[in-house]
């Protein structure tokens, strides 16, 4: 096509259609989870999240982040025809990987996730891998907290990508602050476990 995806609206409805059409011809995954992860941990990572308290878009865009086929500039270029392939925030070859992880606002932004988190629990830095598919936690309390913090994140990113806006640590935190106020209004016993762990640790205080 000859217009510019980012600039343009396009339906859910047609993006699904383009990324499940299946005359495409299939294209190697550059982040394929099956080159990682034995079968017990991908099955895992696949199914954990969707009991997470988060809104059914938050956990579209971390299914098509964790599965490789987040339309991404890049991936759209290689399906579609597009254009361009150039990061929304720094004008580098928009991967998903790139978009998510190690753009320099996206990498700014779980560093500054991290030094947040490490004040309230003695996490390792975020990895690649963390972020793409999900953290993996020996502490069972930490892995919940995390992980739901992870798929808020990315979305918030997708939403920065769609606004034009670089993504920053505050307009985030102000991200957590509307969700934890929406568990609240939840009556699952994951939204209480969540609403309860954002106390503990004190995650609604600004930093």
């Amino acid at each position: 096509g000859n217009f510019d995806f980012k600039s343009v609206k396009i339906p859910n409805k047609t993006i699904r259609k383009m990324l499940d059409d299946i005359s495409h011809p299939s294209l190697p995954f550059t982040n394929s989870i099956k080159q990682i992860f034995s079968i017990d941990i991908i099955y895992s990572l696949r199914s954990k999240y969707l009991k997470f308290p988060i809104t059914p878009k938050a956990k579209e865009i971390h299914y098509r982040v964790l599965n490789d086929v987040y339309p991404s500039g890049e991936f759209l270029r290689q399906r579609c025809g597009f254009e361009t392939n150039k990061c929304v925030f720094c004008d580098d070859i928009e991967t998903s990987v790139h978009l998510f992880f190690q753009c320099i606002y996206s990498e700014a932004l779980w560093t500054d996730i991290h030094d947040w988190l490490y004040t309230k629990m003695r996490i390792e830095p975020l990895s690649e891998n963390d972020v793409i598919y999900g953290a993996i936690l020996d502490n069972t309390e930490w892995d919940f907290l995390v992980n739901n913090i992870i798929i808020v994140a990315k979305f918030y990113i997708h939403k920065c990508r769609y606004g034009k806006v670089k993504p920053r640590f505050y307009a985030f935190h102000n991200e957590c602050l509307s969700f934890s106020k929406a568990l609240k209004f939840m009556k699952s016993k994951h939204a209480m476990k969540l609403l309860n762990l954002f106390e503990k640790y004190d995650l609604k205080t600004k930093p």
